[in-house]
């Protein structure tokens, strides 16, 4: 933080000095100070796509959803290739309930970077509680080729297989039904299995409540 106070004090219009100042401070938690400084930035230049993007992860933090939403748009707008910002963006669209907006980040995210398995996650939740069983299947299945993503991945889609399979049971079709629940109890044992090996399949872990709740992640 010294250095950066430093070299403003020498050049105040060091648009790069401003924001990783800005960054150093949002660590230590002061977020109204890093707003404040990263605003200085963005005056100097008002269409700096990784500062628009920055402005609404700090807004954000600060609980203003609406003021988030409309600093990532803007980041966007100006650079569609940043996936990372159509996922946090598709996020700020899932709390405010609009799916079809939510949907779009998170497809625009993986047009960029198809592997990407926090979007792909997103993604296939999303399609679940919309009771699309099948599209939510497809996108678990690819988050789990994401070593971020992997275990979450299997566990939501061994969930999602069991929803199908009751469903298949119900219409009578007692054999599809059967062979969904095996690849679901597949997936669940190659979860628990990798999450045994990273060693976070503890009651205190997020993969270890899933295990305990049958939750979803």
């Amino acid at each position: 933080k010294k250095y950066f106070e430093w070299a403003l004090e020498i050049n105040g219009k060091c648009v790069t000095c401003l924001k990783d100042l800005s960054e150093v401070l949002l660590v230590q938690d002061k977020v109204e100070e890093a707003e404040r400084t990263l605003r200085k930035a963005l005056e100097l230049i008002p269409d700096d796509s990784d500062g628009l993007f920055s402005l609404g992860v700090i807004l954000s933090k600060k609980g203003d959803a609406q003021g988030s939403i409309v600093a990532y748009e803007k980041s966007a707008s100006i650079n569609s290739d940043d996936y990372e910002l159509q996922y946090n963006l598709g996020l700020k669209y899932s709390e405010r309930g609009e799916r079809d907006k939510e949907l779009k980040c998170y497809s625009n995210a993986v047009d960029v970077k198809n592997d990407y398995g926090p979007a792909l996650l997103n993604w296939g939740s999303s399609l679940a509680e919309a009771q699309d069983y099948d599209g939510a299947a497809e996108k678990f299945v690819r988050a789990m080729a994401d070593e971020e993503t992997t275990l979450k991945a299997a566990v939501n889609l061994a969930m999602v297989d069991n929803l199908r399979a009751n469903g298949m049971a119900v219409k009578g079709d007692l054999g599809g039904a059967s062979d969904v629940l095996e690849k679901s109890i597949g997936y669940l044992k190659k979860a628990i299995v990798e999450g045994a090996t990273r060693g976070i399949v503890g009651d205190d872990s997020d993969f270890g409540s899933y295990l305990k709740t049958g939750k979803g992640l």
